[in-house]
């Protein structure tokens, strides 16, 4: 299909790594075209403290 790329910025320090990337998850699967929702993937990557 292609190649997406993006940055996720979390600036409330509270959110546990657990709530923030079930927070991504419900955002990304709203963004998966429909003929390739069974077979789409999404790979994501964890960088801390990046200014």
């Amino acid at each position: 299909m292609g190649d997406y790329q993006g940055v996720y910025t979390i600036d409330d320090d509270t959110l546990t790594p657990d709530q923030i990337f079930g927070d991504l998850l419900e955002e990304l699967k709203k963004t998966i075209p429909a003929d390739i929702k069974d077979t789409g993937y999404y790979h994501v990557t964890q960088f801390n403290n990046v200014t």
